[in-house]
C-alpha cells in the first residue's frame, strides 16, 4: 500500500518549472502588485465564478516572467492553453486583515506573438447571517490582483482585462441542497453545463472582444483586502486524471434506474472526481464520498447540458476512500476518474519491522498524515478542515519522520498565523495575550490551554529537527506572556485556566485528572522556554523561578505506590506527562511504569503521550505491547475494509474515520523501535539505537535537513547511512559506538 501510494506522489510533477526560482526572489510583501488593481465582473453574489482574459504582444521571451497573483478566493490559471496553476491561493488568513499572493515564474508557458492569460476565480464570501469559518477570515468583496514583470514593462490587471461570469456555476444554497457544515469557508460545486455561455474560452484563439470590461474594485493596498503576503509554502503537488481501482467495471454501462456507483480509490486522497458519460439533457449526477453525510463536508453536482458525450472535472477537492456518483437512470458510463492533488513534499520516510500490525500502522500513519495537510494542517480533511494547534502539534512529530523537510513550511506557516492571531495587551482584556488553538479564525475565538501548551513545548522538538532558530523567536516572547497569564495557587500549583470556546477541554478521553495533567504541561511549558532563552539570549529568571515553585508543588500529588494522582485511580495520561516533562524521578517509573500498563484513560491523541512516555522510561517492548492493543481493532478492521487512513476514535463509526492527531505511530515507531531520534538541533548529531524486543530486523529511513538517514539490519549486524558530517551515537546490545557520515554505508557488528 505505501509502495503504491509513493509511486503516485513520485509521479506527480510541479506544473509550473520555474517555482524555486520565484520563491527565492519572494519577499513577504509583493515587488509588482503595486501598480495592479483588484478587478472583477461586477457580480456581488457570494458563491460567485469568474473567468477572465487578456491577451498581449510578446517580441522576445524574458528569461524569467515572474508573476504575483491574489484572489479571493481559489483561481486555476491557464497561459496560451497549458495550466499553469491548479487551484491557487490560500485560505485568507496571515493575520486578520490580510491576504496572501502567490509567486511564480510564467516564462516557460511564454511565446513570441499573441500570449493569452485566461484565469479562472472562485469567491467564497462570508456564509449566512452570522458567518463562522475554522480555516479563514472571509471577506465580502471578491476579486483577482495580477502582476507580471516581462522586464521593460509589468502587465498587470485592470480595466483592459475582459471578465464575465461563468453562469454554469449555480449557488446551491438557494437550490434545498445540504450545505456544508459551518466550519468550512467552502461551498459545494453545482455545475449545470445547460447554462454555459463560456464555452471554449481557454482555447488560444478565442475571442473575447465581446465580453465586458473587467470592473476595477479597487488598488493594491486598499480595503477590504489590505495588504497580501507572499505564499510561505510550495504551490500544490498536481496529477493526472487517474481512473479508479474499479473504474473498468463500469466503462460502457448504462444506469436501468436510479443508482450509486462506488468507485474506489488506491488510498485516502485529496481529489478532484471526474466524469465522462453520454446522456439526455438535465440529468442531475451527484458526486460524494463515504464521509459527505456524517461529516457535512463539500460535495459536487453536475447537471448534463444535452444529449450526447460529456465530461467534466469538479474544481473542489474532496477525500476520501469512496467516490459515489449517484446517476439517474438512462445515463451511459464511459469513464469515471479522478485527479489527485496535494502538498508538495514526498512521502519519503520508510519504516518496516517484519511485523505485519506494525508495519501496516505505519503506513496507514503515512497516509493520514499526508492527507490531513494541504494549504494548513488539518485535524481532519472533511469535518472541519482546521488547524487546531494540537493536532498540528502531532502533525509536525509525524512528518518529520515520514515526509521530506519541504514539509516543514506549512508549520512554519502555522506559528506565523497563530502569533499573528494574538491580541497584545496588558492582561485586562479577556483575549489579551491568549494563544489561539485555532488559527486562522472568524467569528469564533477558541483557547484550549492543554493544547496550548503541546504548542508551546512542539516548537522546541521542531528546532531539534530543523536548528531553525526564526521559529523559536516567533513565538518565544508570546509563549512568555501567555505563561505569565496563569497564576499559582500558595502550594505552587498553577490555578486551574478553562480557556475560552470550549467547556475545559483536556482531552477527548475521560476522567482526566486535570490537576496532575495541567501542572505536567505548564511545567513543561517553563522548561521549554528556559532551553529557548539560553538560545535566544533571553532573562530566564522568571522561568526558572516559577518552575522551581511548581515542581515543589507537584510532589504533593505523588500517592507512593499508586502514581501522581488527586483520585482512587491514576491518570494515564498525567502519569505520563510528569516523565515527559521530567517532573518524575527515575526511582518513580516502576509505579509509573504500572499505570500506563493497567489505565486507558488516554484519547487517540494523548495516547501518543503516554506511549512515549512509555519509551522514554527505557520500556519501548511495553510502549509496542499497549500499541497493538490500543490500535489493534482499528488496524485490523481497516485491512478488512480495504480502509488507509486511522480514526478519530479508537471506537468505530466515532467521529472521522481519517484524523491526523491518531497517526502517532508514524514518528514513534522509527524513532524508538528503529531508535533514529535528534541530539543536537538540525541533526548535526543524533542517536541510533534500535529496540529489537519485537523486531529481529528494523529498515528505517528519515529524511532530515541534512539529508537521509538509513538503518538496516539486526542486532547482530547493523548498516547505517548517514549524511556526510552528521555524528551518530550508535547504541548496538549495550555497546556505544559513535561514526561520522560520509554518505556510505557504515557496518557495525556485535562484536566489534
Amino acid at each position: 500500500m505505501l509502495k503504491r501510494l509513493i509511486a503516485w506522489i513520485l509521479s506527480f510533477c510541479l506544473l509550473v518549472s520555474g517555482v524555486a526560482l520565484a520563491e527565492e526572489q519572494a519577499t513577504d510583501g509583493p515587488m509588482y502588485l503595486q501598480g495592479a488593481s483588484w478587478i472583477w465582473s461586477g457580480n456581488l453574489e457570494n458563491n460567485l465564478w469568474v473567468d477572465m482574459i487578456k491577451t498581449f504582444q510578446l517580441d522576445t521571451i524574458p528569461e524569467h516572467a515572474i508573476a504575483e497573483i491574489g484572489a479571493e478566493n481559489r483561481y486555476f490559471l491557464y497561459v496560451n492553453g497549458n495550466l499553469a496553476v491548479y487551484d491557487g491561493g490560500l485560505r485568507r488568513g496571515p493575520n486578520p486583515t490580510d491576504g496572501y499572493f502567490d509567486i511564480l515564474d510564467l516564462a516557460p508557458y511564454l511565446k513570441t506573438g499573441t500570449n493569452t492569460i485566461s484565469l479562472k476565480a472562485w469567491f467564497w464570501g462570508p456564509k449566512g447571517e452570522d458567518p463562522q469559518s475554522y480555516s479563514s477570515v472571509p471577506i465580502s468583496t471578491a476579486g483577482v490582483i495580477f502582476a507580471m514583470n516581462l522586464g521593460e514593462e509589468t502587465l498587470v490587471s485592470d480595466e483592459t482585462w475582459k471578465a464575465k461570469r461563468d453562469m454554469a456555476f449555480l449557488d446551491d444554497t438557494l437550490l434545498g441542497v445540504p450545505q456544508p457544515n459551518f466550519r468550512l469557508p467552502e461551498y459545494n460545486i453545482y455545475y449545470d453545463a445547460s447554462l454555459q455561455e463560456n464555452e471554449g474560452w481557454l482555447e488560444e484563439d478565442f475571442d473575447a472582444s465581446a465580453w465586458p470590461s473587467a470592473e476595477v474594485r479597487g488598488a493594491y493596498g486598499d480595503a477590504p483586502w489590505n495588504a497580501l503576503h507572499a505564499r510561505p509554502i510550495p504551490l500544490l503537488r498536481v496529477g493526472e486524471v487517474e481512473s479508479y481501482v474499479n473504474g473498468a467495471d463500469f466503462e460502457g454501462y448504462t444506469t436501468q434506474e436510479d443508482e450509486d456507483l462506488c468507485l474506489v480509490l488506491p488510498f485516502n486522497a485529496q481529489v478532484a472526481p471526474y466524469l465522462e458519460v453520454t446522456a439526455k439533457e438535465r440529468a442531475v449526477i451527484t458526486i460524494t464520498t463515504e464521509n459527505t453525510e456524517k461529516a457535512q463536508t463539500v460535495h459536487a453536482t453536475y447537471v448534463t447540458r444535452d444529449d450526447g458525450w460529456q465530461c467534466f472535472e469538479s474544481p473542489a477537492w474532496i477525500s476520501g476512500m469512496q467516490v459515489i456518483y449517484h446517476i439517474p437512470a438512462g445515463v451511459k458510463v464511459e469513464r469515471l476518474g479522478y485527479r489527485a492533488s496535494g502538498y508538495d513534499a514526498d512521502l519519503s520516510g520508510e519504516f518496516t519491522m517484519g511485523d505485519p500490525f506494525f508495519d501496516a500502522l505505519y503506513q496507514m500513519g503515512a497516509r493520514t498524515q499526508y492527507v490531513c495537510m494541504r494549504e494548513n494542517f488539518m485535524d481532519c480533511p472533511d469535518r472541519e478542515r482546521a488547524q487546531w494547534t494540537g493536532d498540528a502539534t502531532s502533525q509536525m512529530r509525524q512528518m518529520m519522520y515520514c515526509l521530506d523537510p519541504a514539509a516543514n513550511a506549512l508549520y512554519k506557516k502555522m506559528i506565523a498565523q497563530k502569533v499573528a492571531f494574538v491580541t497584545e495587551g496588558n492582561g485586562k482584556g479577556k483575549l489579551d495575550n491568549l494563544l489561539p488553538t485555532v488559527s486562522p479564525i472568524f467569528g469564533e475565538f477558541y483557547e484550549l490551554p492543554a493544547q496550548e501548551m503541546a504548542g508551546i513545548i512542539g516548537v522546541w522538538d521542531n528546532y531539534m529537527y530543523t536548528g531553525d532558530t526564526e521559529v523559536l523567536r516567533f513565538i518565544y516572547e508570546p509563549s512568555l506572556r501567555y505563561l505569565k497569564r496563569w497564576k499559582l495557587s500558595s502550594s505552587g500549583l498553577v490555578k486551574h485556566k478553562t480557556g475560552q470556546g470550549l467547556v475545559d477541554w483536556q482531552d477527548t478521553g475521560a476522567q482526566v485528572d486535570t490537576k496532575v495533567s495541567e501542572n505536567a504541561w505548564y511545567y513543561w511549558c517553563l522548561k521549554t522556554l528556559e532551553k529557548m532563552a539560553g538560545v535566544l539570549g533571553e532573562d530566564d529568571t522568571w522561568l526558572r523561578e516559577t518552575a522551581e515553585k511548581v515542581q515543589e508543588g507537584y510532589e504533593s500529588l505523588w500517592v507512593e505506590g499508586i502514581g501522581y494522582t488527586t483520585t482512587d485511580t491514576p491518570d494515564d495520561r498525567g502519569n505520563a506527562l510528569a516523565v515527559l516533562s521530567c517532573l518524575a524521578p527515575e526511582e518513580r517509573y516502576p509505579v509509573i511504569l504500572n499505570v500506563l500498563e493497567t489505565n486507558f484513560r488516554a484519547s487517540t491523541y494523548m495516547e501518543a503521550y503516554v506511549l512515549e512516555a512509555m519509551a522514554r522510561m527505557g520500556h519501548v517492548d511495553k510502549m509496542l505491547e499497549r500499541m497493538e492493543a490500543r490500535f489493534g481493532n482499528m488496524v485490523e478492521r481497516n485491512l478488512e475494509m480495504g480502509y488507509t487512513t486511522l480514526w478519530e476514535y479508537f471506537e468505530e463509526g466515532m467521529g472521522t474515520w481519517n484524523h491526523a492527531w491518531s497517526a502517532s505511530g508514524v514518528y514513534l515507531l522509527p524513532a524508538f523501535v528503529g531508535g533514529i531520534r535528534p541530539l543536537q538541533p538540525g541533526w548535526t548529531e543524533c542517536i541510533i539505537s534500535p529496540d529489537f524486543s519485537h523486531a529481529e530486523s528494523v529498515h528505517v529511513k528519515v529524511s532530515t535537513v541534512l539529508g537521509d538517514i538509513q538503518v538496516d539490519g539486526t542486532q547482530e549486524e547493523l548498516i547505517v547511512i548517514l549524511p556526510e558530517g552528521m555524528q551518530a551515537t550508535v547504541v548496538l546490545v549495550g555497546s556505544v559506538r559513535t561514526i561520522v557520515g560520509e554518505g556510505d554505508e557504515i557496518i557495525l557488528r556485535e562484536e566489534d
